[in-house]
């Protein structure tokens, strides 16, 4: 079990690092794909809901992308985005969950098996916080962590 939560501590930090990898690609001339734009780590292939709405919606939907710190009532929870796959810490490293963000919608497994903040609505999203309300449990706020989240409790690899 300390050799699965050691692992899965290095899977979430791993998440962390790559929130500030890019998603662009290069052909071999070195010039980009001009027939592709490239997306950042927390944008949907799929076109957001709100397309034709004023601009807010959308901005909802394809920025979460990146890694968020918010307090409970149990100590730090770490929330990371890339690339529609969540990831989530808490109760200081002892609880790990992960899943999929699609559009607002938050869908996560723990490796607990247990049902807290497994399924939540982003609320909110733009670029300093993210706002969750998680089925039947808490409404959290989550800063967004600039250079990767300090990620609170977790074991030491290789101890």
């Amino acid at each position: 079990m300390r050799k699965a939560a050691q692992i899965t501590g290095a899977a979430l930090i791993a998440a962390v690092l790559m929130t500030g990898c890019s998603s662009g690609s290069d052909d071999k001339d070195g010039k980009k794909d001009e027939a592709k734009p490239a997306r950042s780590a927390g944008q949907s292939a799929a076109p957001s809901e709100g397309a034709k709405g004023d601009g807010a919606e959308d901005k909802l939907i394809s920025s979460p992308g990146g890694a968020y710190l918010a307090q409970s009532a149990e100590g730090p929870v770490a929330l990371t985005i890339v690339a529609g796959q969540a990831a989530l810490a808490s109760d200081g490293g002892k609880r790990t969950c992960s899943g999929t963000v699609s559009g607002k919608s938050l869908t996560l497994k723990c490796s607990d098996g247990g049902d807290k903040r497994t399924r939540g609505i982003i609320e909110k999203s733009d670029a300093t916080s993210m706002v969750v309300s998680w089925e039947g449990g808490p409404k959290e706020t989550f800063a967004r962590q600039s250079g990767g989240a300090k990620l609170p409790g977790l074991p030491k690899l290789g101890g």
